[in-house]
C-alpha cells in the first residue's frame, strides 16, 4: 500500500510539473512563480530526506533531481526568459 501511494503521489508531481512546463510554454508568469515556490518547497524536503535515514539509493537519486530543478529555475528566471514572459504576458 504504502508504494502505491508513492507511485500515485509521483505521478500527480510529474503531472503538475508538466501543467506547468506548458503554461510557462505559454508564457504565463503566474506559472514561473508557482514552480520557484514548489522547487522551494523541494528543496526543503530534498535536504530534509538527505538529513534522514533512508537508502542511499534514495539519496542518490534525490540529488541529481534536485539538481535537475535547480537548472530548470535558473533558466525560467534568466533575463531572456523574463523577456519572453513579458513579451507574451496578456
Amino acid at each position: 500500500m504504502l508504494i502505491a501511494g508513492f507511485i500515485a503521489g509521483g505521478v500527480i508531481a510529474a503531472a503538475v510539473w508538466i501543467f506547468l512546463a506548458l503554461a510557462c510554454r505559454r508564457g504565463r508568469n503566474w506559472a514561473r512563480i508557482t514552480g520557484t515556490v514548489l522547487f522551494g518547497l523541494a528543496t526543503l524536503d530534498t535536504f530534509v530526506g538527505l538529513a534522514a535515514p533512508v537508502a542511499a539509493a534514495t539519496k542518490l537519486w534525490a540529488t541529481p533531481v534536485w539538481l535537475i530543478a535547480l537548472t530548470a529555475v535558473v533558466f525560467l528566471w534568466r533575463r531572456d526568459s523574463s523577456a519572453y514572459f513579458k513579451a507574451t504576458a496578456r
